[in-house]
C-alpha cells in the first residue's frame, strides 16, 4: 500500500487558527459580549481589547489595533447567516435584558395581570396574543421589539407558558409595589 501524504493535518489547522484574524475577532467580540451589561457598555469596552467598531457604513467594519492588520473585516463577513451589524448586538442585549427581568419578576407575580403591571414598571411592554407573546424593551429612548421565539433557549415564553406557570405555583405573599 502507499500510504498518501495528509494534507489537512493538525498542525497546519492550528497555524491558520493562530494567524487568521476572524478567529480571533470573533473570540473577543464573543468575551465583550459576555462581559458587557449593555450596549452602551460594550463600546466603551471595545477599546480596552484594542477593538475598533464602526456602524457607520453599510457594514460594520471591525479592526484589531494591537495587530498589524491593513485591512478592516465587516462584519457580514464573520457570519453569513446573521452578519455582526449594530442591529445584530443591540438585539442580543435586548434579549438578555428581557430574560433578566422575566427572572426576577415571575416569581414575584400573582398573576398574569400582575405581571403585566409591574413589568410595564420596568420599561417591559408584555403584548399578548393568541399564542405569541411580543416583548417590547424601552431604553434610553429606543424600543426594541422582540418575539417569544427569540428571547430564550430555556424556556418558550408563549400564552401557554404563562397561564400554565401561574395555575402551578402556589400562591404569593402580596407584595407592595412601593420599593
Amino acid at each position: 500500500k502507499i500510504i498518501t501524504y495528509n494534507r489537512y493535518s493538525h498542525e497546519k489547522f492550528v497555524t491558520y487558527r493562530k494567524s487568521n484574524r476572524k478567529f480571533e475577532l470573533k473570540q473577543r467580540l464573543y468575551f465583550l459580549m459576555e462581559n458587557s451589561k449593555s450596549f452602551d457598555d460594550f463600546l466603551e469596552k471595545a477599546s480596552a481589547l484594542n477593538l475598533q467598531i464602526d456602524f457607520s457604513r453599510k457594514h460594520t467594519r471591525f479592526l484589531m489595533t494591537d495587530m498589524n492588520m491593513k485591512q478592516v473585516i465587516r462584519g457580514n463577513q464573520l457570519d453569513k447567516r446573521r452578519p455582526y451589524t449594530e442591529e445584530y448586538f443591540r438585539e442580543e442585549f435586548t434579549k438578555r435584558a428581557i430574560e433578566q427581568r422575566l427572572d426576577f419578576l415571575l416569581p414575584k407575580a400573582q398573576d398574569l395581570p400582575h405581571l403585566l403591571e409591574i413589568a410595564e414598571q420596568l420599561n417591559l411592554v408584555i403584548s399578548l396574543k393568541k399564542k405569541h407573546v411580543t416583548f417590547s424593551l424601552t431604553e434610553n429612548g429606543q424600543t426594541i421589539s422582540l418575539g417569544n421565539k427569540k428571547i430564550s433557549t430555556k424556556y418558550l415564553y408563549d400564552v401557554a407558558f404563562f397561564e400554565d406557570y401561574f395555575e402551578k405555583r402556589e400562591n404569593t405573599p402580596d407584595l407592595s409595589l412601593e420599593n
